[in-house]
């Protein structure tokens, strides 16, 4: 118990010292991972069907753009998981 105890005060430390370092460059810093959650997760999880949140013109700016920066292995499972939509595409 004491583990836990040690290492929930040590993430919670760490926590507020990133937030701390986000305030000094902005006026509202709010923790990136909430921000994503409160706008419906990640981009690509958002595109289910057109018309949905994403769209997949969209969705093909973002694989480009992961290919574009060197995570071209985050592309193709994308490209895997949404292959018959972007089938439909063409």
């Amino acid at each position: 118990l004491e583990v836990v105890r040690e290492g929930s005060w040590r993430l919670s430390q760490w926590h507020a010292a990133q937030l701390s370092r986000l305030g000094a460059v902005s006026a509202a810093p709010n923790d990136p991972l909430w921000t994503v959650i409160q706008e419906g997760g990640p981009f690509h999880a958002r595109v289910i069907q057109p018309g949905d949140p994403g769209t997949y013109a969209g969705l093909l700016r973002y694989i480009g753009r992961l290919e574009a920066t060197g995570r071209g292995d985050g592309a193709a499972a994308l490209r895997l998981r949404y292959a018959k939509q972007l089938e439909s595409l063409k």
